[in-house]
């Protein structure tokens, strides 16, 4: 393989211990060494471990800064302690820095193998996104290639799910940052300059009958 890989998906969980009322929070289930994967290192604690991201593994969390100030006034005593989500006592590990919110603003994040077994064993299952770190000497053209060739086998293999399912390279930033020209940005702008401009013909039009 051209790269090193990790997986991720979304989730709202429950939050609850015996100093809070429970609260959702936007969180994330990610791999082992996905934060490694990433760059990034926890400020206190540490990642998860392979064997955390295995089934049957410890039920642990990592915070992130913002929850962490907010429901545990950025104690580093927080770590080791259990906390509840949804309903499940899970040990506290670690704590990321302020800023990091990977992916989609999360601010808790748990072992991919916690996910539903229905979920993530199922070809049908769209719901789990993959980046990945390409290896050193290794091109984007070759990654895109191997990437391609890997999508024209599994719709081979498995013509039920993946039949019409292409696979393509796309840089992270362009993932996640897409560009302000990009079809569904310039339609978000226009919707929203619509809305602009009708809130300010209304206050015009009450301030003239005034």
């Amino acid at each position: 393989s051209f790269w090193r890989e990790g997986a991720y998906t979304f989730t709202i969980p429950a939050v609850g211990d015996h100093r809070h009322p429970p609260a959702r929070v936007s969180a994330a289930f990610i791999s082992a060494g996905a934060f490694e994967l990433l760059g990034d290192r926890p400020i206190h604690g540490r990642t998860f471990r392979p064997e955390e991201d295995r089934p049957g593994g410890p039920d642990v969390v990592i915070l992130g800064a913002e929850i962490w100030s907010s429901r545990y006034a950025s104690d580093p005593a927080i770590i080791g302690q259990s906390i509840t989500v949804n309903g499940v006592p899970s040990t506290v590990i670690g704590v990321m820095p302020r800023g990091f919110m990977f992916p989609a603003n999360a601010d808790l994040w748990r072992p991919m193998a916690n996910f539903p077994d229905a979920v993530r064993d199922s070809r049908a299952e769209r719901r789990q996104s993959v980046f990945a770190r390409l290896k050193d000497g290794v091109s984007e053209a070759q990654a895109r290639a191997e990437i391609a060739g890997i999508g024209t086998t599994w719709a081979r293999e498995f013509s039920a799910t993946n039949r019409d399912i292409r696979l393509q390279a796309v840089p992270i930033n362009d993932q996640l940052n897409s560009d302000w020209t990009h079809p569904g940005w310039l339609s978000f702008i226009t919707a929203g300059t619509l809305v602009l401009m009708v809130a300010c013909a209304n206050v015009a039009n009450l301030l003239l009958m005034r």
